[in-house]
Parts: structure tokens; sequence; C-alpha cells
């Protein structure tokens, strides 16, 4: 009766690791690596830095001038020279901003292109005429629509409102 109580406790001991090891082990994730930035994420990632930085120094120095640290005509001289860095960071990064719009204005135009491509063939209607029902608001509504995007009332195959 000793060896089966021995053999029992060795055996529920072992079903315990062998269901415990998975949790215990470190995951190796197959790549959990971000990509590289490109150059201009490169660059709008360090003018936010220095951006911040300023703005981290006139926090700081708004701090020493409440705690009577600086005189007044310190803490305005360098908070003006303070303000006008960060204010130049900010308008490099808006200006970047606006190359960073037109790459993805290219992407999007690239995208539709393919699409285009690959989209079969809709049918076309008689004379061009679309076939987008009408609201008596004058509002023209997608083909599927089934209410008016512009009022939100309820349009029925005519076109008109039910």
């Amino acid at each position: 009766m000793s060896l089966a109580l021995v053999l029992g406790a060795l055996l529920a001991i072992g079903c315990v690791v062998a269901v415990a090891l998975p949790y215990l082990r470190d995951p190796a994730p197959a790549d959990d690596r971000l990509d590289r930035p490109g150059e201009l994420e490169q660059r709008q990632l360090e003018l936010s830095e220095v951006r911040d930085r300023a703005l981290a120094a006139l926090k700081e120095l708004e701090f020493d001038r409440a705690m009577g640290k600086l005189s007044a005509k310190d803490f305005d001289e360098m908070s003006a020279r303070l303000r006008t860095r960060a204010l130049s960071l900010m308008r490099q990064l808006d200006a970047d901003a606006t190359g960073y719009r037109a790459v993805i204005e290219q992407e999007l135009a690239r995208r539709v292109r393919e699409s285009a491509h690959a989209a079969p063939e809709r049918p076309s209607t008689a004379a061009g005429v679309s076939t987008a029902p009408a609201c008596v608001c004058g509002t023209a509504n997608d083909p599927d629509a089934v209410f008016c995007k512009r009022c939100g009332a309820r349009l029925s195959a005519e076109g008109a409102r039910a």
C-alpha cells in the first residue's frame, strides 16, 4: 500500500509539473522587433524630443520663478527664448506633417488605382444617369441608400419621401 501511495504522489507531481511547465517558461516571440522608422518619422521623433525638452525647461523655469529663484527680468528673457524655440519646433513639425500628408495621399491614390483595376466593371446606366435615389430635399444618395444622407428621410424606389 505504501508503494502505491508513493507512485500516486509521484504521478500527481509529474502531472502538475507537465501542466505548469509551459506557464513557467519565458515565451520566445517569433519576431517582436519594430520596423525601423523611416527618414521622415525619424526626423519627427527627433523634433518632438527637442520640443518636449524645450517645453519641460519652460515649465521648470516657470516653477523656479514661482519659487522666487528668478527675477522677473531673467524670467522674461529666458522664457521668451524658450517659447521662441518651442514655437519654431512646433512649426517645423507641422511643416513636416504636410509632407507626411502628401506621402499618405500618394499611397491612397496608388491603392485607389490598384483597386479600380481589380474591381469588376459595374453595369452602366442608360445615358450615364445615376440610379442613386434622390430625396425631396434634393440630395443625391448612394444607390443602395435606404435613408437620405442629408435629412435622414426614408427613401422609396422613386426617390420620394415615404
